[in-house]
């Protein structure tokens, strides 16, 4: 039986995704001694960066960032990296009731009466985010009417045309993996407005999609890791942490820490899966055990050209009920390949989980082939993830927050308890599930803790 290492620091930090380790740079920088425990043999979290056949690197996880994104554009300048910017020029796709239609605004067949619609259903959303307090979304006057309801039941009131209404649910399940039942309409006013609007989360002009960098996503982890040398373990995962007196002692297989503080940089079901002694609040546990993520794979399917280019497309295509729901150009900047992303989310992703490999490749070539014609067939290679199959994600993007759950238990989402504080992506207030979220869920709880120890 291997004998426990033990090990001492200012703070800990569970987790080495991109919120952990920001959260472990800033405070390294800070003079604190800091140790970060990761359950995976890599960093970098939900995100992944592979190399394809060709020698191109492909993002199987997160991979893009935006101009709003501040925060993260100052963490990658200080790392070094560098950023392609999407093309992002072209028409878009939509495989619709069984026949391929291309567009150029929010959806496909869209009359002048749906688009004013949906217009005014933009305004209606986005005005609930920006006249919430992100912080504290349970406190915004008409927390509780909006809690009550399921997005799917705001929509049927506030949108009076079937392409309005076609359109705001493809805008839940594209983004965040979910049927519009699954999630409140407060949460997910909260979410947009966490993002300023629906058209900035979604747009690649001056939005959240508007750069990649050049050596995938997980090179910003895997840069800030190699900084911090040993004081990065992996392959231990956390399983208890004792936080009964002035230490905290962070138990993982054969490593214990001890630190004054520790910092918990998980997705947010997953913090319920370690044994905490005491026990957390009966409202952390609560808000948790209904936190799950929804389904979310990604493949990346290689061309030796973008070839939707030439025809004038932007790589971006839709679908109404098969996976991929989502698909997107995430070409190399150098033209040395073109790639497309394809997103399977929500049910129609697992019904596709519930395919061999074959026919879930099959599947999804037969959706690009409907949407960018017979080239799609020929491609070079296919690499895929299942996020939801990660035994540490478990899904991807926002938590999601059914009916009540905000307005019952919403105070314990992200307080502190005693010297246990929380980061991650799942956590962040500003672009909440975005990379950028990541960074500013890591500052927040650095902040708390900088202040804790002052």
């Amino acid at each position: 039986m291997a004998s426990t290492v033990s090990r001492e620091c200012d703070v800990a930090v569970v987790g080495a995704g991109l919120s952990g380790l920001t959260a472990a740079r800033r405070l390294a920088g800070r003079g604190k001694k800091v140790i970060v425990l990761e359950a995976r043999n890599r960093v970098g979290g939900r995100t992944e960066s592979v190399r394809l056949g060709n020698g191109a690197v492909g993002d199987l996880g997160a991979a893009f960032l935006g101009g709003p994104h501040h925060k993260l554009m100052a963490l990658v300048a200080e790392l070094g990296l560098a950023m392609d910017k999407h093309p992002g020029l072209g028409d878009s796709m939509a495989w619709i009731g069984g026949k391929a239609v291309r567009y150029a605004s929010y959806d496909a067949n869209l009359d002048d009466e749906a688009e004013a619609d949906i217009a005014q259903g933009l305004e209606r959303l986005d005005a609930i985010g920006k006249s919430m307090d992100l912080t504290a979304p349970w406190q915004h006057p008409d927390a509780e009417t909006l809690d009550r309801i399921n997005f799917a039941e705001w929509i049927e009131r506030t949108l009076h045309t079937e392409g309005g209404r076609r359109v705001f649910n493809k805008m839940v399940t594209a983004i965040l993996g979910v049927a519009s039942s699954e999630m409140s309409a407060l949460h997910v006013a909260w979410f947009y407005g966490t993002t300023d609007s629906f058209a900035t989360a979604i747009t690649n002009r001056d939005g959240g999609w508007d750069y990649s960098l050049r050596d995938g996503a997980q090179e910003m982890s895997n840069a800030m890791a190699r900084a911090l040398g040993d004081r990065v373990i992996l392959g231990k995962p956390v399983h208890r942490i004792e936080h009964d007196g002035a230490v905290v002692r962070i138990f993982a297989d054969d490593v214990l820490v001890r630190a004054k503080r520790v910092i918990v940089a998980l997705p947010l079901h997953l913090t319920g899966r370690i044994r905490y002694v005491p026990p957390m609040p009966a409202a952390r546990d609560a808000i948790v055990q209904r936190a799950a993520l929804p389904t979310l794979s990604r493949a990346l399917v290689r061309y030796e050209t973008p070839f939707w280019r030439q025809e004038g497309l932007s790589g971006t295509a839709l679908t109404d009920h098969l996976a991929p729901l989502l698909v997107v150009d995430n070409s190399p900047a150098d033209g040395t390949c073109g790639v497309l992303a394809a997103y399977s989310d929500g049910a129609a992703g697992r019904q596709a989980w519930k395919l061999t490999p074959k026919a879930r490749e099959k599947q999804t070539i037969d959706i690009l082939v409907r949407a960018f014609g017979p080239a799609a067939a020929r491609y070079l290679e296919y690499v895929e993830r299942n996020w939801s199959d990660e035994e540490f994600t478990r899904g991807g993007a926002t938590p999601m927050f059914g009916p009540g759950v905000w307005t019952s238990f919403g105070p314990a989402f992200a307080a502190p308890v005693g010297h246990i504080f929380w980061a991650g992506a799942d956590t962040a207030t500003c672009w909440n599930s975005f990379l950028e979220g990541a960074v500013q869920a890591a500052d927040r709880a650095v902040d708390e803790v900088l202040a804790s120890l002052a």
